[in-house]
Parts: structure tokens; C-alpha cells; sequence
């Protein structure tokens, strides 16, 4: 099923730098994903079988967010492949 995940100026404003469960990446996912487990740098672990990679442009949006490359951090929307 393909999903949209849109990650906001609040998820933004309330991830945290380095978090697998806290990222705004994280918290877009858990309004679609409720018990998803976590957000890697490559993937989203959904449950403890299913696994989706991410989008070449959210991978980025990680590597800006941790590195603190505020200028590059901004809302977006990707689309998922979704079990």
C-alpha cells in the first residue's frame, strides 16, 4: 500500500537529533504506524518482521536534521511503500 508521510513544522519542532523512536521522521510515521518501532537512516522498522526503505529525500532530511544543517530542515512529504 503506498502511504504519504508528511513531516511537519511541529514534528520537526519536537523530534530529537539521533533518535530512532523520537526523529520527526519517527513521528510522521506514528500517526500512520502506531506500533511501528523505529526509524534507522535507511529504513523504517514497522514491526518486528516488516521493514521499508526509505526514500533517497528523507534520508537526506536525516543526515540534515542530525547534523544540525538547520538551513536544509524544512516540512516535506514522501511516499512509502507500506506492508
Amino acid at each position: 500500500m503506498r502511504t504519504k508521510i508528511t513531516v511537519t513544522k511541529e514534528d520537526i519542532e519536537k523530534g530529537q537529533r539521533r533518535s530512532n523512536l523520537y526523529c520527526p521522521i519517527a513521528l510522521a510515521c506514528s500517526r500512520h504506524f502506531p506500533f511501528m518501532i523505529s526509524v534507522c537512516s535507511d529504513t523504517i522498522y514497522v514491526d518486528e518482521r516488516d521493514r521499508v526503505k526509505l526514500p533517497a529525500r528523507a534520508r537526506k532530511f536525516i543526515l540534515a536534521f542530525d547534523n544540525c544543517f538547520d538551513d536544509r530542515v524544512k516540512p516535506f512529504s514522501f511516499f512509502i511503500e507500506a506492508p
